[in-house]
């Protein structure tokens, strides 16, 4: 009996979520190429081309055919820009690429929110004042960077992925159940993405 393979059989759901992000990023990155080539082709259409240049290019249709067809090359501008999946696909405006986050950058933030130091965070002390913000700042490490959590446990004091899991789930749970968390939580999400602060 044959077993089809699944592709995503052995993946833990965020590196799902992962491929389903890059897939999306892709889609739009798809759509804003196909929405320049139709402007494009729209530009070139509406302006009338008086004379053709002599850089005209022949081409062979076919290895054992004679007939060529002629190609004329033109000059295009093309200025890159990278977007995000989520950004509007209007040509006009300006897009600043979304800056990189990274786990330091999310254990700088909240070292400074909560009045520890980065090294208090990646420290072994379980102090209270020192578990919630690190806590905290394994949730956000998750959320805001593609990392795994063996890799988010190592850069907390090479602590066990367990811990960096339990975390996430304890955060988790209290941003569900408690409205003050979850606005802290954003709050700090915000600050985090803009940069401000840290």
């Amino acid at each position: 009996m044959s077993v089809l393979h699944d592709p995503r059989a052995g993946q833990t759901p965020s590196q799902i979520d992962a491929r389903k992000q890059k897939r999306s990023f892709e889609v739009a990155i798809l759509k804003r190429a196909s929405l320049i080539a139709q402007r494009i082709g729209a530009a070139a259409a509406a302006e009338e081309v008086t004379e053709r240049p002599d850089s005209a290019v022949v081409i062979p249709i076919s290895q054992d055919q004679t007939t060529a067809l002629p190609v004329e090359i033109v000059p295009v501008e093309c200025n890159a820009v990278f977007v995000a999946p989520d950004a509007a696909l209007d040509l006009g405006a300006a897009v600043d690429p979304a800056p990189v986050i990274s786990i330091d950058r999310v254990q700088r933030a909240i070292a400074r929110e909560y009045g520890v130091t980065r090294l208090d965070l990646i420290s072994p002390r379980r102090t209270k004042d020192i578990v919630l913000p690190r806590q905290i700042a394994m949730y956000l490490a998750r959320q805001m960077t593609p990392r795994s959590l063996p890799e988010i446990a190592r850069r907390f004091g090479n602590r066990d992925h367990t811990t960096a899991m339990h975390a996430v789930k304890k955060i988790a749970a209290m941003v569900e159940a408690d409205q003050a968390v979850a606005d802290r939580v954003s709050y700090l999400k915000a600050r985090i993405s803009s940069g401000a602060g840290i």
